[in-house]
């Protein structure tokens, strides 16, 4: 992106992910799939904030030792608490196999190996290098709103 290009437009919501290191970081999302779609250095060229995509998916990543925002507060809870509690990121893949292949192989933690879900997706869990709980998804079977509700019947 040169400095004359409009700032690229952000999905209608984005995530904004703390990392230790932003330059590790894109290169990992962007074997997920994700694009480098931005990013910003200081006068040493360390990048101090990076934007990704993946379809209309918005992925911007930050320093983790600098919040922007920041009060005591907030610092506290970031620094004593672990990442991302409580939030699973989702991501629908044309090839969910590929990317478990990716996982295995960078020895990450799986959480939930592949499974076949009953409203037709094959999924698995992972946490990724910078302690982010992801869900992974792909497409098995399209389903409509009745046959979801009937294939939870079945499962009971």
């Amino acid at each position: 992106m040169t400095e004359t290009e409009k700032l690229p437009a952000l999905a209608s919501l984005s995530l904004a992910l703390a990392v230790d290191d932003i330059e590790d970081a894109i290169i990992f999302y962007q074997k997920l799939g994700f694009e480098q779609k931005m990013r910003l250095q200081d006068d040493d060229g360390k990048t101090t904030f990076a934007m990704l995509a993946c379809g209309t998916n918005g992925l911007m990543l930050g320093p983790s030792n600098e919040l922007h925002y920041s009060n005591q507060e907030r610092t506290d809870l970031f620094r004593n608490n672990p990442r991302g509690l409580g939030v699973t990121l989702i991501l629908d893949v044309p090839d969910l196999n590929a990317v478990y292949a990716l996982v295995k192989k960078m020895k990450l933690q799986i959480i939930l190996e592949s499974v076949d879900e009953f409203y037709g997706e094959r999924v698995f869990m992972f946490v990724d290098p910078f302690q982010y709980e992801w869900k992974i998804c792909q497409r098995t079977k399209e389903m409509n709103l009745s046959e979801v509700i009937a294939a939870t019947k079945t499962d009971e």
